[in-house]
């Protein structure tokens, strides 16, 4: 599973819809998306039973909010 996969799932988790990792939809064809994307895994170093690297993730999220009036 990969850590777009994971951040969608605790998203889910916590009742967040329309979240997406795969595609990227357009705000006119889905009220709200959050889109999650994951970059390569860079490694730092390597052991000899796990590496350790980074990976940059990226969230957009689109909202529809009222607009404030001034008095």
């Amino acid at each position: 599973m990969s850590c777009a996969d994971s951040i969608v799932k605790l998203l889910a988790d916590a009742h967040f819809t329309s979240c997406f990792t795969k595609a990227l939809p357009s705000a006119l064809d889905c009220e709200e998306p959050i889109v999650v994307t994951g970059g390569a895994f860079s490694r730092g170093s390597r052991l000899a039973e796990e590496e350790r690297g980074s990976v940059v993730v990226t969230v957009m999220v689109v909202r529809e909010v009222m607009a404030m009036r001034s008095p």
